[in-house]
């Protein structure tokens, strides 16, 4: 009787599940505001403080994610102070560890799979996505806000909440991706639920399209391409050779179809030619975008910024260079980083020492939490591993997207789980 007490009890949504649920929400909201980083900081404290006290949880050591977190935090604050000093050095690592603590919420989650808390903020934050991307794409569509815009002078528009712009656009890309997997390959089992995926889908589709970002959006594009055609993967594909084939091939593949942008977009222009319907419009503007992205300039331009962090790297490679700029001081571009490539981004700025923890963190969690499920779609690697390839990849919105909220959905939705969610 004390143990049916003890799991009923255990079964409830309780105070903690509605902290993270604030966390999650004005995290991912990305407001505009010079206070966001330090709400979002006040509330992750709290929530974490909440977790350490919380019984029955525990923040191991043995998740080498959490030590490895951990020690590039410590990392960041050293190689920022003698530039930045320390306030500086303190606010960029702690934005980092907001980031991570994404991992730990998970662990907690993880461990209820099955119970009303995991379903209360599972279900929580697929609404407030949802709402973040409905306010995205009025400002967008309605409001004539531009993502670019937001990015350079962040302020511009006031205090809105869309998502962060560019940000909101690559966590989308992850979240879009999956879920139209997990459509195709039938892991998604009642109606109601496929109904609800495929209109997240499309919705994801608009915001990240009106984003206008030419690479975020191809790398969307592609993934959904690939899940599309070539069939889930029930071995690890990223285990031994086999991770060196799946990279090699998803990036060469892509370039390919970076260099074919101006082909791509011209034939859009000359199949809307003539056309004045709103899809008209829309294939017209997609067409401009792509052929205009696609020449020499510009194509030649993305594909060769990993190579300047990869240049950089080559010429510091133990400690890296964010010493020299104040992990962001000062702007890295100007010390030899391209700052649109996460993965070499990441080595040049903190070298092997800070780069090789910082990789592990993101291609181990792909590893465990993706394809240790029942199985891997290509598609979402892919559009995962060109997104860090070509984009800087590291905004809040991409940290609760791939490290909690997919995460949390494979376990929802894996029918290998021992217990069913009701998502």
């Amino acid at each position: 009787m004390l143990e049916a007490y003890r799991d009923e009890k255990n079964n409830r949504i309780q105070w903690i599940d509605v902290l993270v649920l604030i966390f999650l929400a004005f995290s991912l909201s990305g407001i505009t505001s010079d206070l966001y980083m330090y709400i979002s900081l006040a509330l992750c404290a709290l929530t974490m403080l909440a977790l350490l006290i919380q019984s029955g949880f525990k923040v191991t050591i043995s998740d080498r994610r959490v030590l490895c977190a951990g020690f590039v935090v410590l990392y960041m604050t050293v190689v920022g102070y003698p530039v930045g000093g320390i306030v500086f050095a303190l606010k960029k690592a702690l934005e980092a560890a907001i980031h991570f603590s994404m991992i730990i919420l998970f662990l907690y989650y993880k461990d209820k799979r099955g119970t009303r808390s995991y379903s209360f903020v599972l279900t929580g934050l697929l609404i407030i996505t949802f709402i973040y991307m409905l306010n995205a794409y009025n400002a967008y569509t309605s409001l004539d806000v531009n993502a670019r815009r937001i990015a350079d002078h962040t302020g511009d528009y006031g205090v809105i909440a869309i998502g962060g712009g560019y940000g909101f656009a690559y966590a989308l890309s992850l979240l879009g991706v999956f879920l139209f997997d997990a459509l195709r390959n039938g892991r998604i089992q009642k109606q109601s639920r496929k109904i609800l995926a495929a209109v997240m889908i499309v919705f994801i589709a608009l915001v990240v399209y009106e984003t206008l970002s030419t690479i975020t959006l191809v790398a969307f594009v592609f993934g959904l391409l690939v899940s599309l055609i070539i069939p889930p993967v029930r071995k690890d594909p990223l285990r031994g050779s086999n991770a060196a084939q799946v990279v090699l091939f998803t990036i060469l593949v892509f370039v390919i179809l970076v260099l074919l942008l101006p082909v791509i977009g011209n034939l859009l222009i000359s199949i809307s030619a003539g056309n004045t319907t709103v899809l008209g419009d829309r294939l017209q503007s997609l067409g401009n975008m792509l052929a205009g992205a696609g020449d020499g300039d510009y194509a030649e331009g993305r594909l060769s910024i990993p190579l300047k962090s990869i240049n950089t790297f080559l010429k510091n490679p133990l400690i890296g260079v964010a010493h020299q700029h104040g992990n962001g001081f000062y702007r890295p571009k100007y010390f030899g980083v391209g700052n649109h490539c996460e993965w070499v981004d990441a080595l040049a700025n903190f070298g092997l020492i800070g780069g090789i923890p910082y990789l592990y963190i993101y291609f181990k969690t792909l590893k465990d939490d993706y394809t240790g499920s029942d199985q891997l779609g290509l598609g979402l690697a892919a559009t995962f591993l060109l997104m860090g390839t070509f984009n800087p990849f590291r905004t809040m919105q991409s940290s609760i997207i791939f490290f909690f909220l997919i995460p949390l959905l494979i376990g929802a939705i894996n029918p290998k789980q021992e217990k069913a969610v009701n998502v």
